[in-house]
C-alpha cells in the first residue's frame, strides 16, 4: 500500500507541477471570489521542503507563489494529494503552513504574512470521513475556550464524490 501511495503522490506531483494544470484546478474546482482575481501567468512553484526549529524537515507537496491581478499582493497555494484518509491531515497541513510562515520571516522581516490557500485534493476509494476544520479534533472541555483553540480549515477537493457527468457540467462552467 505504501508503495502505491508514494506512486500516487508522485505522479500527482508531476501532474500539477504544471501550471496550467493548477490553473484549470482552481478554476473549475474553487468557486471562491478570489479566483477570478488570481494572475495564473505569475504562477511559480517554491521549494517544498521546511526546518523546523526542531531541526525536523516537512516536505509539502506543491507550494505556489500567485499574484493578484492587480499585481500587488502575492498569496500562496498549498497542495496536499492524499490517496488515504487521514484524521488528522488538518494538523499536518496547518503545519507545513506555520513552517512556510517561519521560512519566510527569516527570510525576509517586513510587513504582515500573505494569506495561504490550502488545498487537500483527496483521489483514494474510501469515503473521505476526516475533518476538514482543526478544532473538530480538539477536546473543548469548555465553550469559553473555544476562542484560544486555533481554527484552521482547508479547501478539499474529493474525487469519489463527483460523477462522470458532474464533472463534465463543471468543466463547461469554465
Amino acid at each position: 500500500m505504501e508503495k502505491t501511495d508514494n506512486f500516487h503522490d508522485k505522479s500527482y506531483k508531476k501532474l500539477f507541477s504544471h501550471p496550467r494544470m493548477v490553473e484549470d484546478l482552481i478554476k473549475v474546482f474553487v468557486r471562491k471570489d478570489f479566483v477570478k482575481d488570481i494572475d495564473f501567468n505569475s504562477l511559480t512553484e517554491l521549494k517544498q521542503s521546511y526546518i523546523s526549529d526542531g531541526y525536523e524537515e516537512k516536505e509539502v507537496d506543491l507550494i505556489y507563489k500567485i499574484k493578484h491581478k492587480n499585481g500587488i499582493a502575492y498569496f500562496y497555494i498549498l497542495l496536499e494529494f492524499q490517496s488515504t484518509v487521514d484524521k488528522y491531515i488538518s494538523l499536518r497541513m496547518l503545519t507545513y503552513i506555520l513552517l512556510f510562515y517561519q521560512d519566510l520571516i527569516k527570510q525576509s522581516k517586513s510587513g504582515k504574512l500573505p494569506p495561504v490557500f490550502p488545498i487537500m485534493l483527496y483521489s483514494g476509494n474510501e469515503k473521505w470521513t476526516a475533518p476538514d476544520n482543526l478544532q473538530e479534533l480538539i477536546d473543548i472541555p469548555y465553550k469559553s475556550m473555544k476562542t484560544f483553540i486555533p481554527s484552521f480549515k482547508y479547501f478539499k477537493i474529493i474525487e469519489n464524490e463527483f460523477s462522470i457527468k458532474s464533472l463534465k457540467k463543471l468543466k463547461k462552467l469554465e
